[in-house]
């Protein structure tokens, strides 16, 4: 699978001041952007609670020309394995970029609009390969070719198939906000059940993920940004 989220962010336009150009702030495309395409990653990658997911490789180049190194263009290799066995049974790579070709002048919404000549998002497995429009963090359909043996018709051709999920309003936190309310609200009232979103489990795995490739990258933030609950206590 692959899973690529890169749009102009960053340009000579942007205010030196801006968040995106603070570490301080964690600026940063794998924390701002990678977390979006890491999460495509799990879903398509950690199919069984048997599979094991980890990264195998990530590789970072900074920001050209700012003073702090801010991380830009990212890829980071994830690999799943059978837990039992340990056959290695798939391979994801994601991608970032935040210096991406082109205007950062219109707003964010509008930007996410922008068409794309490609999927941001590919997933091929067995019996199909889906496909997913920009943007990953908002996509409103799933473009789906089944080309298994029980799928092809009588020429042998591929069947095509394009799943519409409309999104009525919102973006990034604000959609979210609203998706995980209902969630909430539902999982409280015995209607909903961990695991049919993402959930704590699921949070927790691509956070793992986003470690990994900072380690393996080199990414670092200021010391009080790294700081964990347990960093305070003395060894005994």
């Amino acid at each position: 699978m692959i899973a690529d989220f890169s749009f102009p962010i960053v340009s000579p336009e942007l205010d030196v001041a801006s968040r995106f150009l603070d570490k301080e702030a964690g600026a940063g495309a794998l924390l701002d952007q990678g977390v979006y395409a890491l999460a495509w990653a799990d879903i398509a990658l950690h199919v069984s609670p048997k599979n094991k997911v980890n990264v195998i490789h990530a590789n970072s180049m900074a920001v050209p020309g700012v003073a702090d190194s801010i991380d830009d263009i990212n890829t980071v290799i994830l690999s799943s394995t059978d837990g039992q066995s340990g056959r290695q049974t798939a391979v994801g790579i994601v991608t970032t970029s935040m210096t991406l070709p082109g205007s950062n002048k219109p707003a964010f919404y509008r930007r996410l609009q922008a068409k794309k000549p490609g999927p941001c998002v590919i997933i091929q497995a067995t019996e199909a390969q889906v496909t997913v429009p920009f943007p990953p963090i908002r996509p409103q359909e799933l473009h789906v070719q089944w080309y298994g043996r029980q799928h092809v018709d009588e020429e042998g051709m591929e069947k095509e198939e394009v799943i519409e999920k409309p999104v009525e309003r919102g973006w990034g936190i604000w959609y979210q906000a609203d998706v995980m309310a209902k969630e909430v609200l539902e999982r409280q009232s015995g209607g909903q059940k961990e695991g049919m979103v993402i959930g704590a489990e699921e949070s927790l795995r691509v956070l793992g993920y986003m470690d990994m490739a900072r380690r393996l990258a080199g990414i670092s933030y200021p010391a009080e940004l790294e700081r964990t609950p347990g960093d305070d206590k003395v060894a005994i």
